[in-house]
């Protein structure tokens, strides 16, 4: 790994860490969940990086891909609930994922505690040649040791510049699929907790808040949809972005400008990233850090 690249996941974990230290601050019952989300991403600007995706604040039963869309920008934060926020910061295309679950409810602290011991002991796990059906197993142990359940179909993932999920899965089940961790490989590790009573799996709501650029070439479409596009691709290259960031990119009026992201999306130059969900509605819980695999174990980049 170079300099630069060093530099650069070293300043995003930092950055990422900093910020989402301060969620249970912003995180309150009442508060919009556009607003929660601007003010993450605001703070990642301000520190003088981007942010990789957008806010992810996904409430209760729902366990990722969510964040406020124009439909939905006056959804605010339940009485009693428990929140996951999910940051990424990039420098550059150099990438720090991390996540936290904000708890609203004394009732389910221990779940979000699961989650936490869980990627505590994954992280003892992840080395240089380590099998990441390893860590798998270590998060699965430490779930059901508490009594719950750790959702099998979410997983970590590798990390590259420019390219939040690329190359290796880490699974949170015990596994002897999948391939081992290398030497200067970022990888984010992401437990995913639930009740033992629950399916332990998600499904898809059929629905995206989230989009990424999946191709781009001038095409034979609109002028109006060429300079969205193009705007797109200039400003988040393959990474995710929301649809509600669409809004400042080019000068039109909201209706025509949804009209035109109407017709990228069925174009086939991006992809959506549906909401999920636990299949039987129970809560799910979630932590997250970022790693640099090093000779010696690993660094978490996403810690203070």
């Amino acid at each position: 790994m170079d300099d630069e690249a060093l530099e650069g996941y070293l300043k995003a974990g930092r950055v990422a860490a900093t910020i989402l230290k301060d969620a249970e601050k912003i995180v309150k019952e009442g508060i919009r969940l556009l607003n929660i989300c601007e003010t993450f991403e605001k703070r990642i600007l301000e520190a003088g990086c981007k942010p990789a995706f957008p806010c992810n604040i996904c409430i209760n039963e729902v366990a990722a891909h969510y964040t406020p869309g124009p439909s939905d920008e006056d959804a605010v934060v339940p009485s009693n609930a428990l929140v996951k926020v999910d940051i990424g910061v990039h420098v550059n295309g150099f990438i720090a994922d991390t996540a936290r679950t904000i708890v609203l409810d004394e009732g389910l602290k221990s779940l979000a505690s699961a989650a936490e011991d869980a990627l505590r002991k994954a992280l003892k796990v992840v080395g240089p040649g380590i099998p990441v059906g390893k860590v798998g197993l270590a998060v699965e142990k430490a779930v059901k040791e508490r009594g719950f359940k750790p959702i099998w179909n979410l997983v970590g993932h590798q990390i590259a510049r420019y390219s939040l999920h690329m190359g290796t899965s880490i699974p949170n089940v015990g596994s002897s699929d999948g391939g081992r961790f290398e030497v200067n490989g970022v990888y984010a590790i992401e437990p995913f907790v639930t009740f033992q009573e629950a399916a332990g799996e998600v499904s898809s709501l059929g629905e995206a808040r989230i989009y990424r650029c999946v191709r781009y070439r001038k095409g034979r479409g609109s002028e109006g949809r060429e300079a969205l596009l193009s705007k797109i691709w200039e400003n988040y290259r393959t990474l995710p972005f929301a649809e509600r960031w669409l809004q400042g990119l080019l000068e039109a009026p909201r209706e025509r400008l949804w009209s035109l992201w109407n017709e990228i999306k069925a174009s086939g130059f991006v992809k959506g990233y549906p909401i999920l969900v636990e299949r039987t509605r129970r809560p799910v819980a979630q932590a997250e850090h970022t790693v640099l695999v090093t000779q010696e174990g690993c660094l978490i980049l996403t810690e203070l």
